[in-house]
């Protein structure tokens, strides 16, 4: 997808459409070899998504997005490669990159520094939970240097 939306962008500004004078009106006309070298330089894949996926990419691609509600038997389609759909299949594919989707967010909150225990939090983004607690904690305990780690959540009850 990146390369097809590097080439979109060679051919916006080069041969631009209407709609891309709508979405992209910042790179009509310019050098396209210079806007996809900063495209490359300076975006990150979140937001290289964010700033450059465009309506036609979309379509080409035949992008859409779905509601994957655990509760319900079926998939419901909530947004389509129109209009009215392109912000929000952008900005949901977008938000897939972001790092706190793949890492747990897990902070240092107290050192004790005559026992050396570490107090750790974890907090937890779309309602996820750490499902392999008792595997991470060893090897953070093993970096720690074999001191004690204790890991509670963002409500302050103890995970490990």
């Amino acid at each position: 997808m990146g390369f097809e939306i590097l080439q979109d962008i060679q051919r916006m500004c080069t041969n631009p459409t209407a709609e891309d004078i709508e979405y992209f009106p910042n790179i009509i006309g310019l050098d396209h070899w210079e806007t996809v070298l900063d495209c490359v330089a300076n975006y990150r894949d979140e937001s290289f998504i964010r700033q450059w996926l465009s309506p036609k990419v979309i379509r080409d691609f035949g992008l859409f997005k779905i509601k994957d509600a655990k509760q319900a038997p079926d998939y419901v389609v909530t947004h389509i490669h129109n209009e009215d759909g392109y912000r929000e299949i952008r900005e949901s594919l977008a938000d897939q990159y972001l790092p706190y989707n793949h890492v747990p967010q897990i902070e240092v909150i107290k050192v004790d520094r005559k026992t050396r225990a570490l107090h750790l939090r974890y907090t937890s983004v779309n309602q996820r939970s750490l499902a392999n607690i008792q595997k991470m904690i060893p090897h953070i305990k093993k970096l720690w240097g074999g001191y004690a780690v204790t890991l509670e959540d963002s409500n302050g009850f103890i995970l490990s």
